[in-house]
């Protein structure tokens, strides 16, 4: 419901110890569920997908990299036992750029607009 009214394009799926087994978005329901106009199990739905996540000490460029890399939108990031802390989304990433290149420009002397 919560991905239907806007407010999450993705939701973190863990298992009964609370480790990270999967990520569906709201772009996998839309392709799965809806244009195929039949209702999947969870687990038909991460079926086609890869367990991509990161560490706690993954740089920014390492994130944008695998997001390339893997075509993805979003990346969780899990602690040393395997649970989800957060999920770093694409625009996560634009925004923190962002931040960078403003706070450049404020040391240089210019000005970023």
């Amino acid at each position: 419901e919560r991905m239907l009214d806007g407010r999450f394009r993705y939701v973190m799926i863990v298992d009964e110890d609370s480790r990270l087994v999967g990520v569906v978005s709201l772009g996998d329901l839309i392709a799965r569920v809806v244009n195929e106009n039949r209702g999947l199990t969870l687990s038909e739905v991460l079926g086609g997908h890869q367990l991509l996540s990161a560490t706690e000490s993954v740089s920014l460029s390492e994130l944008s990299e695998l997001m390339v890399r893997h075509f993805v939108g979003c990346v969780p990031i899990v602690n040393s036992v395997g649970r989800p802390v957060k999920i770093v989304t694409r625009v996560d990433l634009i925004v923190s750029a962002l931040a960078v290149v403003q706070e450049q420009a404020m040391f240089s002397g210019s000005s970023f607009e």
